[in-house]
């Protein structure tokens, strides 16, 4: 979600996890400080990857956006 918000610092997304109703869902309401999040991201990048790449797959199946042609930078 942070990706698509301007890629936010892991404190902002700490912070966001008990301020912005989106990141609290997803957080499934647990309040994770920066550095679980820091670590997650560190620890399980090909998770993260696979999750984004299940979400355009299914988002486009269900004709929720319309890519012809996608990729990622890595950054």
């Amino acid at each position: 979600m942070s990706v698509f918000d301007g890629e936010l610092s892991f404190r902002e997304i700490e912070r966001r996890t008990r301020t912005d109703i989106a990141y609290m869902y997803l957080a499934g309401m647990q309040k994770p400080v920066y550095r679980t999040i820091l670590r997650f991201k560190v620890d399980f990048p090909d998770l993260i990857d696979e999750a984004f790449k299940t979400t355009l797959k299914i988002a486009k199946e269900e004709d929720l956006i319309k890519i012809h042609h996608f990729s990622l930078d890595g950054t």
